[in-house]
Protein backbone atom coordinates (compact mmCIF):
# COMPACT_ATOMS: atom_id res chain seq x y z
CA UNK A 1 0.00 0.00 0.00
CA UNK A 2 0.61 3.40 -0.28
CA UNK A 3 1.30 5.14 3.22
CA UNK A 4 0.15 8.50 4.71
CA UNK A 5 2.90 11.21 4.03
CA UNK A 6 2.69 14.72 6.43
CA UNK A 7 1.48 17.90 5.03
CA UNK A 8 -0.50 18.15 1.98
CA UNK A 9 0.78 16.16 -0.95
CA UNK A 10 0.16 15.98 -4.85
CA UNK A 11 -1.96 12.65 -6.49
CA UNK A 12 0.72 10.35 -7.54
CA UNK A 13 0.49 7.92 -10.44
CA UNK A 14 -0.11 4.50 -8.87
CA UNK A 15 0.11 1.69 -11.28
CA UNK A 16 -2.77 -0.41 -12.04
CA UNK A 17 -5.42 2.65 -10.63
CA UNK A 18 -6.64 5.82 -11.97
CA UNK A 19 -7.25 9.23 -9.70
CA UNK A 20 -10.24 10.01 -9.19
CA UNK A 21 -10.95 12.60 -6.59
CA UNK A 22 -9.10 14.70 -3.63
CA UNK A 23 -11.10 14.78 -0.45
CA UNK A 24 -10.52 17.61 2.08
CA UNK A 25 -11.42 15.82 5.57
CA UNK A 26 -12.80 17.59 8.45
CA UNK A 27 -10.06 17.35 10.78
CA UNK A 28 -8.14 18.74 7.52
CA UNK A 29 -6.34 16.03 6.39
CA UNK A 30 -6.37 16.02 2.15
CA UNK A 31 -7.30 12.41 1.06
CA UNK A 32 -6.67 11.49 -2.74
CA UNK A 33 -9.29 8.55 -4.02
CA UNK A 34 -7.81 6.10 -6.31
CA UNK A 35 -9.99 3.10 -7.68
CA UNK A 36 -8.58 -0.07 -9.82
CA UNK A 37 -8.60 0.60 -13.51
CA UNK A 38 -10.22 -2.47 -15.58
CA UNK A 39 -9.26 -4.37 -18.36
CA UNK A 40 -12.52 -5.72 -20.57
CA UNK A 41 -12.81 -8.15 -23.44
CA UNK A 42 -15.02 -6.59 -26.49
CA UNK A 43 -16.30 -7.67 -29.67
CA UNK A 44 -15.50 -4.96 -32.48
CA UNK A 45 -18.86 -4.07 -31.93
CA UNK A 46 -18.37 -3.03 -27.91
CA UNK A 47 -20.12 -5.93 -26.61
CA UNK A 48 -18.35 -7.89 -23.82
CA UNK A 49 -17.77 -11.69 -25.16
CA UNK A 50 -19.56 -13.57 -23.53
CA UNK A 51 -18.04 -15.73 -20.57
CA UNK A 52 -15.13 -13.17 -20.63
CA UNK A 53 -16.02 -10.69 -17.76
CA UNK A 54 -14.12 -7.68 -16.87
CA UNK A 55 -11.19 -8.10 -15.03
CA UNK A 56 -9.43 -6.25 -12.02
CA UNK A 57 -6.04 -4.49 -12.85
CA UNK A 58 -4.17 -4.53 -16.37
CA UNK A 59 -4.74 -7.81 -18.23
CA UNK A 60 -3.21 -9.24 -21.27
CA UNK A 61 -5.31 -10.46 -24.21
CA UNK A 62 -6.65 -14.24 -24.10
CA UNK A 63 -6.68 -16.79 -26.66
CA UNK A 64 -10.54 -16.69 -27.08
CA UNK A 65 -11.83 -19.76 -28.88
CA UNK A 66 -14.16 -18.61 -32.08
CA UNK A 67 -12.65 -15.33 -31.65
CA UNK A 68 -9.31 -13.79 -33.41
CA UNK A 69 -7.45 -10.87 -31.45
CA UNK A 70 -7.54 -7.07 -33.42
CA UNK A 71 -6.32 -4.61 -30.90
CA UNK A 72 -5.67 -3.20 -27.21
CA UNK A 73 -6.83 0.00 -26.53
CA UNK A 74 -5.79 1.81 -23.40
CA UNK A 75 -9.01 4.52 -22.73
CA UNK A 76 -8.86 7.57 -21.61
CA UNK A 77 -10.52 6.69 -17.72
CA UNK A 78 -7.41 4.34 -17.47
CA UNK A 79 -8.81 0.99 -18.59
CA UNK A 80 -7.85 -1.65 -21.35
CA UNK A 81 -10.01 -3.08 -23.41
CA UNK A 82 -8.89 -5.54 -26.08
CA UNK A 83 -10.96 -5.95 -28.94
CA UNK A 84 -11.97 -8.91 -30.85
CA UNK A 85 -13.77 -10.16 -34.28
CA UNK A 86 -15.72 -13.45 -34.55
CA UNK A 87 -13.77 -16.11 -36.81
CA UNK A 88 -15.97 -16.94 -39.82
CA UNK A 89 -16.05 -20.74 -40.16
CA UNK A 90 -16.59 -21.89 -43.50
CA UNK A 91 -17.01 -25.36 -44.99
CA UNK A 92 -16.35 -26.46 -48.61
CA UNK A 93 -17.27 -29.32 -50.09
Amino acid sequence: GYPSEDGEQPKKDIPGYRFVETKKLPNGDTEHVYEKVKTSHKDKEGNDIPGYPSEDGEQPKKDIPGYRFVETKKLPNGDTEHVYEKVKTSHKD
